[in-house]
Protein backbone atom coordinates (compact mmCIF):
# COMPACT_ATOMS: atom_id res chain seq x y z
CA UNK A 1 0.00 0.00 0.00
CA UNK A 2 1.57 3.65 -0.84
CA UNK A 3 1.89 5.76 1.97
CA UNK A 4 3.24 9.43 2.54
CA UNK A 5 6.96 8.66 4.06
CA UNK A 6 7.19 6.73 0.63
CA UNK A 7 6.34 9.88 -0.95
CA UNK A 8 8.16 11.99 1.16
CA UNK A 9 11.15 9.52 1.03
CA UNK A 10 11.04 10.42 -3.00
CA UNK A 11 10.51 14.19 -2.55
CA UNK A 12 13.88 14.18 0.36
CA UNK A 13 15.90 12.62 -2.63
CA UNK A 14 14.73 14.86 -5.12
CA UNK A 15 15.43 17.94 -2.64
CA UNK A 16 18.86 16.29 -1.97
CA UNK A 17 19.45 16.18 -6.14
CA UNK A 18 18.98 19.59 -6.55
CA UNK A 19 20.70 21.22 -3.80
CA UNK A 20 23.80 19.46 -4.43
CA UNK A 21 23.43 19.94 -7.92
CA UNK A 22 22.86 24.04 -7.54
CA UNK A 23 25.60 23.61 -4.63
CA UNK A 24 28.60 22.32 -6.97
CA UNK A 25 27.25 25.04 -9.82
CA UNK A 26 27.54 27.57 -7.14
CA UNK A 27 30.59 26.45 -5.59
CA UNK A 28 32.10 26.53 -9.36
CA UNK A 29 30.65 29.75 -10.03
CA UNK A 30 32.20 31.61 -7.45
CA UNK A 31 35.46 29.89 -7.63
CA UNK A 32 35.97 30.68 -11.12
CA UNK A 33 34.78 34.79 -11.04
CA UNK A 34 36.60 35.32 -7.48
CA UNK A 35 40.21 33.26 -8.48
CA UNK A 36 42.03 36.12 -9.06
CA UNK A 37 41.15 38.23 -6.59
CA UNK A 38 40.14 36.32 -3.14
CA UNK A 39 42.82 33.53 -3.14
CA UNK A 40 42.53 32.84 0.60
CA UNK A 41 39.92 34.60 2.16
CA UNK A 42 37.35 33.65 -1.04
CA UNK A 43 37.95 29.53 -0.66
CA UNK A 44 36.52 30.64 3.17
CA UNK A 45 33.10 32.34 1.86
CA UNK A 46 32.57 29.76 -0.32
CA UNK A 47 33.19 26.71 2.36
CA UNK A 48 30.81 28.86 4.61
CA UNK A 49 28.39 29.54 1.94
CA UNK A 50 28.70 25.50 1.15
CA UNK A 51 27.34 24.63 5.07
CA UNK A 52 24.77 27.07 4.81
CA UNK A 53 23.17 25.53 1.63
CA UNK A 54 23.38 22.08 3.10
CA UNK A 55 22.34 23.09 6.61
CA UNK A 56 19.44 24.54 4.97
CA UNK A 57 18.48 21.55 3.00
CA UNK A 58 18.67 19.45 6.13
CA UNK A 59 16.36 22.20 7.73
CA UNK A 60 13.72 21.42 5.22
CA UNK A 61 13.77 17.92 4.95
CA UNK A 62 13.31 17.86 8.73
CA UNK A 63 10.52 19.73 8.28
CA UNK A 64 8.59 17.77 5.41
CA UNK A 65 9.38 14.16 7.96
CA UNK A 66 8.07 16.02 10.36
CA UNK A 67 4.48 17.51 9.07
CA UNK A 68 4.43 14.15 6.63
CA UNK A 69 3.69 12.91 9.84
CA UNK A 70 1.33 15.03 11.31
CA UNK A 71 -0.56 14.88 8.41
CA UNK A 72 -1.07 11.60 6.68
CA UNK A 73 -2.44 10.99 3.04
CA UNK A 74 -6.23 10.41 3.42
CA UNK A 75 -6.24 8.70 -0.56
CA UNK A 76 -3.75 6.14 0.83
CA UNK A 77 -6.07 3.66 2.02
CA UNK A 78 -8.31 3.76 -0.78
CA UNK A 79 -6.24 2.49 -3.59
CA UNK A 80 -4.29 -0.76 -2.23
CA UNK A 81 -2.11 -1.86 -5.15
CA UNK A 82 -2.21 -5.56 -4.24
CA UNK A 83 -6.26 -5.54 -4.44
CA UNK A 84 -7.51 -4.79 -8.17
CA UNK A 85 -11.35 -4.35 -9.08
CA UNK A 86 -11.63 -4.91 -12.59
CA UNK A 87 -14.94 -4.24 -14.39
CA UNK A 88 -15.66 -4.78 -18.28
CA UNK A 89 -18.38 -2.05 -19.84
CA UNK A 90 -19.59 -3.62 -23.28
CA UNK A 91 -21.52 -2.78 -26.16
CA UNK A 92 -23.64 -5.93 -26.92
CA UNK A 93 -25.81 -3.54 -29.80
CA UNK A 94 -26.81 -4.64 -33.02
CA UNK A 95 -23.74 -2.75 -34.38
CA UNK A 96 -21.29 -4.50 -32.63
CA UNK A 97 -22.52 -7.89 -34.66
CA UNK A 98 -19.12 -8.05 -36.47
CA UNK A 99 -17.04 -7.34 -33.77
CA UNK A 100 -18.44 -9.10 -30.41
CA UNK A 101 -16.62 -12.30 -31.13
CA UNK A 102 -13.23 -10.39 -30.65
CA UNK A 103 -14.70 -8.02 -27.71
CA UNK A 104 -15.09 -11.64 -26.25
CA UNK A 105 -11.94 -13.27 -27.37
CA UNK A 106 -9.78 -9.84 -25.56
CA UNK A 107 -11.90 -10.03 -22.63
CA UNK A 108 -11.47 -13.42 -21.98
CA UNK A 109 -7.34 -12.90 -22.53
CA UNK A 110 -7.46 -10.09 -20.58
CA UNK A 111 -9.10 -11.53 -17.12
CA UNK A 112 -6.56 -14.45 -17.92
CA UNK A 113 -3.78 -12.14 -17.75
CA UNK A 114 -4.85 -10.32 -14.81
CA UNK A 115 -5.95 -13.47 -12.75
CA UNK A 116 -2.71 -14.86 -13.09
CA UNK A 117 -1.27 -12.95 -11.54
CA UNK A 118 -0.37 -12.38 -7.80
CA UNK A 119 -3.18 -9.59 -7.00
CA UNK A 120 -5.88 -9.99 -5.10
CA UNK A 121 -8.28 -9.75 -8.39
CA UNK A 122 -12.21 -9.33 -8.38
CA UNK A 123 -14.23 -8.98 -11.99
CA UNK A 124 -17.09 -7.76 -12.89
CA UNK A 125 -19.23 -7.25 -16.95
CA UNK A 126 -21.83 -4.72 -17.29
CA UNK A 127 -23.65 -5.73 -20.85
CA UNK A 128 -25.77 -2.98 -22.36
CA UNK A 129 -28.00 -2.23 -25.82
CA UNK A 130 -30.47 -0.10 -26.86
CA UNK A 131 -33.44 1.66 -25.56
CA UNK A 132 -37.22 0.53 -26.01
CA UNK A 133 -38.12 0.54 -28.94
CA UNK A 134 -35.22 -0.12 -30.70
CA UNK A 135 -34.70 -3.04 -28.28
CA UNK A 136 -37.04 -4.79 -25.75
CA UNK A 137 -34.78 -7.61 -24.41
CA UNK A 138 -32.48 -5.76 -21.81
CA UNK A 139 -31.17 -2.04 -21.13
CA UNK A 140 -28.52 -3.56 -19.36
CA UNK A 141 -27.46 -6.58 -17.54
CA UNK A 142 -24.78 -6.30 -14.28
CA UNK A 143 -22.72 -9.18 -13.30
CA UNK A 144 -20.89 -7.63 -10.02
CA UNK A 145 -17.48 -8.64 -8.85
CA UNK A 146 -16.56 -12.16 -8.58
CA UNK A 147 -13.53 -13.84 -7.07
CA UNK A 148 -14.03 -16.68 -9.97
CA UNK A 149 -12.33 -16.74 -13.74
CA UNK A 150 -14.80 -19.15 -14.55
CA UNK A 151 -18.10 -17.23 -13.48
CA UNK A 152 -16.63 -14.20 -15.40
CA UNK A 153 -15.52 -16.76 -18.53
CA UNK A 154 -19.52 -17.58 -18.22
CA UNK A 155 -20.80 -14.38 -18.72
CA UNK A 156 -18.54 -13.36 -21.36
CA UNK A 157 -19.28 -16.32 -23.60
CA UNK A 158 -23.55 -15.64 -22.83
CA UNK A 159 -22.29 -11.79 -24.47
CA UNK A 160 -24.04 -11.53 -28.27
CA UNK A 161 -24.99 -8.76 -30.31
CA UNK A 162 -28.68 -7.54 -30.64
CA UNK A 163 -30.92 -4.29 -31.13
CA UNK A 164 -31.13 -1.82 -34.11
CA UNK A 165 -30.36 1.96 -34.45
CA UNK A 166 -27.60 4.06 -32.81
CA UNK A 167 -29.10 6.47 -31.73
CA UNK A 168 -30.84 5.53 -27.98
CA UNK A 169 -27.70 3.23 -27.09
CA UNK A 170 -27.65 2.73 -22.89
CA UNK A 171 -23.90 3.93 -22.48
CA UNK A 172 -25.07 6.29 -20.20
CA UNK A 173 -27.16 3.55 -17.88
CA UNK A 174 -24.01 0.86 -18.40
CA UNK A 175 -21.63 3.86 -17.10
CA UNK A 176 -23.82 4.25 -14.14
CA UNK A 177 -24.74 0.50 -13.55
CA UNK A 178 -20.50 0.25 -13.57
CA UNK A 179 -20.27 3.05 -10.68
CA UNK A 180 -22.79 1.05 -8.90
CA UNK A 181 -20.64 -2.03 -8.14
CA UNK A 182 -19.37 -3.25 -5.23
CA UNK A 183 -16.28 -1.98 -5.51
CA UNK A 184 -13.37 -2.72 -2.29
CA UNK A 185 -12.88 0.39 -0.67
CA UNK A 186 -9.32 -0.30 -0.66
CA UNK A 187 -8.93 -1.42 -3.87
CA UNK A 188 -7.61 0.00 -7.15
CA UNK A 189 -10.10 0.58 -9.45
CA UNK A 190 -10.24 -0.06 -13.17
CA UNK A 191 -13.20 0.33 -15.43
CA UNK A 192 -13.00 -1.44 -19.50
CA UNK A 193 -14.81 0.27 -21.94
CA UNK A 194 -15.24 -1.79 -25.08
CA UNK A 195 -17.99 -0.45 -27.90
CA UNK A 196 -18.02 0.47 -31.25
CA UNK A 197 -17.76 4.05 -32.86
CA UNK A 198 -19.13 5.19 -36.19
CA UNK A 199 -18.36 8.32 -37.69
Amino acid sequence: MHSRPQSCHVFNRSLYIIFVGWGARFVFFVQTSLSGKMRGPGNEVVFVLVLVLYFLYFCVVFVVRRFSRMFPDPWAARHDRNKVDLAFIVDCTGSMGSHIRQAQKHVRSIAETVARTAFNVKLALVEYRDHPPQDNSFITRTHDFTHLLDDMKRWVDGMSASGGGDGPESVACALDDAAKLSYRKDATKICVLICEFTK
